[in-house]
């Protein structure tokens, strides 16, 4: 039973039966009662755990201090894989949910299984290997946050964002001016050439500067949406890099340690394997 539930696990899924079973005998069980804490976030990872019946959930302080619940693990499940590898602290808390029954591999004893069995520790290189391309593939997938964002506005926040954008333009303050200009020009010229009641604006040309009143008082609000808009948007896409970064970054160093500490335990196997390797071999000094 404890073999067939290894073979759900992606790290183990392609092991042989004489592996499997070695690894399966391994496994300590333990029966837990609701509510029982596995191990809390930042203790030393000395386990790697797999549900055999219940659940557990793990959890992760959020920025205020509350538990957020990042995922339950049912039957079947697994828990705590860095810990084989890696080691070092924990990363989240894992709790049981519901009275479990929990079989726990050892990193010692899973560390000493993969001297004894190099073909395992070969497949094990292999599953990393694709899991390191899988997320840097998945990193490159990653939607541009602006783009996400521009299909997402709505019409008043695109209708603002033109009008900034088109009022902070060459273009408009040159077709402002000519406007003003045309502006002057026609009312002097009826004031000058005609009766001064044809010109619609004369001096000091009120009009023009109730016009120019109207539009600063909704180009100033409008301006102001479309900035608070763009300040949004660069929080957003400022924190998702960051994010990404972060999560790229300890991704790549957790996969560079599996890949070192396998590597280092098939030459330390192979050495054992070749006439006058290992630490008892003779000739070699105490």
């Amino acid at each position: 039973m404890d073999a067939d539930l290894l073979t759900h696990i992606p790290l183990f899924a392609d092991l042989g039966a004489g592996d499997l079973a070695a690894l399966s005998a391994l496994l300590e069980r333990r029966e837990l009662p609701a509510h029982r804490t596995l191990f809390w976030m930042g203790d030393a990872a000395d386990y790697f755990g797999v549900v055999q019946s219940g659940r557990v959930d793990v959890v992760q302080p959020d920025a205020d201090g509350k538990e957020v619940t990042l995922s339950s693990i049912g039957p079947g499940g697994f828990f705590g894989e860095l810990s084989l590898l890696v080691g070092g602290p924990r990363t989240a808390t894992v709790r049981t949910a519901v009275p479990s029954v929990i079989l726990a591999l050892g990193r010692k004893d899973f560390l000493a299984f993969l001297e004894r069995h190099p073909a395992a520790a070969v497949h094990m290189l292999m599953e990393l290997g694709q899991r390191q391309r899988d997320t840097l593939q998945m990193l490159r997938s990653v939607k541009n946050a602006n783009r996400v964002m521009d299909e997402r506005r709505s019409f008043g926040q695109r209708f603002a964002s033109g009008f900034a954008a088109s009022m902070g333009s060459w273009t408009f303050i040159i077709a402002q001016t000519v406007v003003y200009a045309l502006w002057i020009v026609a009312n002097e010229l009826l004031r000058l050439y005609h009766r001064h009641d044809e010109a619609w604006d004369p001096y000091p040309y009120n009009l023009l500067a109730l016009v120019l009143t109207a539009v600063a008082g909704y180009a100033a609000p409008i301006i102001m949406m479309s900035q608070a808009r763009q300040s949004e948007q660069d929080r957003v896409k400022a924190e998702l890099d960051y994010q990404v970064n972060v999560k790229a970054h300890q991704e790549v160093m957790q996969l560079h340690q599996k890949l070192d500490r396998l590597c280092g335990l098939l030459e330390r196997g192979g050495d054992k394997g070749r006439p006058g390797g290992g630490d008892e071999s003779p000739g070699r000094g105490v």
